[in-house]
């Protein structure tokens, strides 16, 4: 059986341009929280990504855009980690499986678990 169909791949390219719309709306929608809710929410830059806090069991509660610019800092990890902690919020990490693999080990020394 033969197929025209074309793959489910993405180049790293690609993959970069998906993370980065999908910041931008996650960052946006997690601003707007801030301004309905008032204190609590943020958007803190991390990497090229951001990690975002919108209110209270919000799907946009996590960090994005990771893998296309650089690698974390520690201390950086360590402020968001703190800051998610502060919320009573686990830190989640959405990582394309095209960025730099060298943060995913990062994240898994860091005691993260692929889920």
């Amino acid at each position: 059986m033969t197929t025209d169909a074309l793959p489910l791949f993405c180049s790293t390219d690609l993959a970069e341009r998906i993370e980065r719309a999908e910041l931008q709306l996650i960052t946006t929608a997690a601003q707007a929280a801030g301004e309905r809710v008032g204190a609590g929410p943020f958007v803190t830059p991390i990497a090229g990504g951001a990690a975002c806090y919108a209110e209270e069991g919000s799907p946009l509660n996590k960090i994005v855009g990771l893998g296309f610019g650089g690698m974390p800092s520690r201390d950086a990890l360590d402020e968001i980690e703190q800051a998610f902690a502060a919320r009573d919020t686990p830190t989640q990490v959405e990582l394309s499986n095209l960025a730099d693999p060298a943060i995913g080990a990062a994240l898994t020394a860091r005691g993260y678990q692929l889920m």
